[in-house]
Formats: C-alpha cells, structure tokens, sequence
C-alpha cells in the first residue's frame, strides 16, 4: 500500500495531450464529442487530479490495474476502485454540461 506522505506520480499536460492526440488519431472523434472530452478532462484536471492519471494510464496507454498499480505503488484492487470512482465523476460532469 502506498504510504501516505510519498507524493503520487503525475503525467504532465504534454504527456497527456500527445497520447490522447495519438489515440484520436487512431479512432477520430466528431469535432463534439472532441470538444466534450476536452471540457470534461479539463474539469477533471482542476477537481481531481489524480483522476487524469488514471483514466489516461488505463483508456489513453492501454494499461491495465496491475500496470497501473506498479506505477502508483498501490494495488490493483485500489486502482480498480479509483478508476470506477473517476469515471462516475467524469459522467457527473458530463451529465451537468447536458
């Protein structure tokens, strides 16, 4: 289990935007849902931070919650967890944009 004073790793906004601009570039979306994505991780970004990581690692790379896990220091039980609990959040904010 990670201890609590070891800072969690992050990718940067950089590291971010070139693997979701290869991922587009293999499965394009409407300019849109485009749009919608952008404003949605955006929001992620300034209310939940790790959230990014996660669901980057996971959808965007391709890792899987053990892979995710060795990065994190933690379980892939508690990666599961965390990633279920962004993708509510990130459907929260969807949902409020309408």
């Amino acid at each position: 289990r990670r201890k609590s004073n070891q800072p969690m790793p992050s990718l940067d906004d950089e590291e971010i935007r070139r693997a979701f601009e290869a991922t587009l570039v293999e499965s394009p979306l409407s300019p849109g849902d485009r749009l919608d994505l952008e404003v949605v991780m955006e929001q992620l970004r300034r209310s939940k931070p790790p959230c990014v990581g996660y669901l980057t690692l996971h959808f965007i790379e391709g890792l899987d919650y053990r892979g995710i896990a060795e990065i994190y220091k933690s379980t892939a039980n508690a990666v599961r967890m965390h990633i279920a609990r962004c993708l509510t959040l990130a459907r929260e904010l969807v949902a409020k944009q309408g």
